[in-house]
């Protein structure tokens, strides 16, 4: 995911060459129209990031900690993707687990790369880098609970030093350090300072351009405990300041782990301001939201909504006259191409039987409505899908 999260010109002061910390335009260029200074101030600020990640300063690779409990997804492109392992207890066994980001395996018409339900992981072991066979056994849904649960053979499993789950959110002030691979390479990023927080995600710094970045989701987040706090999921890129990381709270993996020994069955608790709004399934996601007034008006509408903290609706809901929230609930499938299961679109799925909306009543704490998928919404599919 790609948003700017600050202007480019607000290093840009009128009358001055400076553009950055330590990087200076000419003065030559102050005869220049601005739009010229700002795409100069863009390309140096570019320029100067790629160069701090090309000699080490931002990545630092860890072999001996990071890579036993990391590993690379392989997919259809050179690099792949990362992978973290992490261990946890259910019904009172321990057991060993590896997840990715959910989006790495979801199908896109116009994109090739992404990972099979099987595929090839690569692992660090006898200080050489291996490849073992992996599945994905459980998924989240690429707009929401973006991590897939993986499941290794268990002769691989003891190549692994799983990372303890927390199950403890990271709280303000705490710093991170994330751990992954980009463009196949190891890389540590240490001391991330929190920046946002929310039920479901959170925030912290990432330096170096997000185009320096590929492969870096699934990644994990490690607080100062050791522990797996977070997994890496996207960034919101700035050519300013520095890029925000978005993490999923490591929380929610044990949901995907009851999923997976009860045939998809579990929830987790969908909250905005406070309160719990609907028991999510996992492979459940969000993809619009309308907040209405006392009267039913729209107040505002928000589509497609992915990869976000929610703090733009959190603070919208204490600052304007919102009374009730509805909002599409749909979930992701599995689908047959070329013989191997493939995780569809949600982007593109435009009506699909798996589509709920529902509408909350803030005053009254409670859902007073939903409306399920009907043979009416199935005509029209059929009708768009005829017409193209």
């Amino acid at each position: 995911m790609q948003r700017n999260v600050g202007p480019v010109t607000s290093a840009l002061t009128e009358g001055s060459s400076v553009v950055a910390p330590g990087i200076v335009l000419p003065d030559a260029t102050a005869a220049l129209p601005a739009s010229y200074r700002v795409d100069l101030q863009r390309s140096l600020i570019l320029a100067d990031r790629e160069a701090r990640l090309n000699a080490g300063e931002v990545f630092r690779g860890r072999k001996g900690v990071i890579l036993h409990s990391t590993f690379l997804a392989l997919s259809d492109d050179l690099f792949g993707y990362s992978g973290t392992v992490f261990k946890t207890t259910y019904q009172g066994k321990e057991e060993v687990y590896g997840v990715i980001a959910a989006h790495v395996i979801n199908r896109n018409k116009l994109e090739i790369r992404f990972v099979h339900k099987t595929f090839n992981a690569r692992v660090y072991a006898e200080g050489k880098m291996i490849t073992i066979p992996a599945e994905i056994v459980q998924v989240g849904a690429p707009g929401m609970l973006d991590v897939a649960l993986v499941k290794f053979r268990a002769e691989d499993e003891d190549l692994f030093k799983p990372l303890p789950l927390s199950m403890q959110e990271v709280s303000d002030g705490d710093k991170v350090r994330r751990q992954g691979f980009v463009r196949g390479k190891v890389v540590y990023m240490p001391g991330r300072p929190l920046c946002e927080n929310s039920e479901m995600m959170f925030a912290s710094k990432v330096t170096g351009s997000q185009h320096g970045r590929p492969g870096f989701c699934g990644g994990a987040v490690i607080n100062e405990q050791n522990e797996l706090v977070g997994i890496h999921v996207g960034s919101q890129a700035s050519f300013v300041t520095d890029d925000i990381g978005l993490a999923i709270h490591a929380k929610f993996l044990q949901v995907l782990v009851e999923a997976y020994h009860n045939g998809g069955e579990a929830f987790y608790p969908f909250k905005l301001g406070g309160q719990t709004i609907l028991s999510m399934r996992p492979d459940e996601y969000i993809s619009d939201i309308v907040l209405r007034d006392a009267e039913k008006k729209r107040i505002t509408t928000y589509r497609s909504v992915d990869k976000t903290t929610y703090q733009d609706i959190e603070k919208e809901l204490t600052t304007s006259s919102v009374r009730y929230i509805e909002f599409t609930v749909r979930r992701v499938n599995w689908k047959a191409v070329h013989h191997e299961e493939i995780l569809e679109d949600h982007k593109h799925t435009l009506i699909h039987k798996n589509l709920v909306t529902y509408v909350y009543d803030l005053q009254e704490q409670k859902i007073i409505s939903q409306s399920k998928y009907t043979k009416v919404k199935e005509g029209l599919l059929n009708w768009l899908q005829s017409a193209k």
